[in-house]
């Protein structure tokens, strides 16, 4: 399992837990048949799966989209509070892939 966050001591503790500490978000994701979310809106659930590459803020860190590094047919967990609606259209811009990727939030995948 390999993790990535912002705040350095998160890292940290997931590190002591067991987990890989990744450099960025796209090298903690590459591979993962599922990937796990915890930002903080909708918005940035976008942003990270299918943003364009951008620096974040004041830091010099690069977020760009997970979509390449993730293999077919991975499943993409959300632990952000978000709309059913906002991830119904995520789920729609995923399948328009053709790759088999899911998102899924609550209780279920789409």
């Amino acid at each position: 399992m390999q993790a990535y966050d912002v705040y350095p001591p998160s890292v940290e503790k997931a590190v002591a837990g067991g987990c890989v500490a990744a450099k960025t978000p796209a090298e903690a994701a590459k591979g993962a048949k599922t990937l796990g979310l915890m930002v903080v809106n909708v918005k940035q659930v976008e942003d990270v799966l299918l943003g364009e590459p951008r620096v974040a803020d004041s830091e010099i860190s690069i977020l760009s989209t997970l979509i390449p590094v993730l293999p077919d047919g991975a499943s993409i967990v959300v632990f952000s509070t978000c709309p059913p609606s906002a991830i119904s259209a995520i789920q729609a811009k995923l399948d328009s892939l053709g790759r088999g990727l899911g998102v899924s939030w609550g209780h279920r995948r789409l």
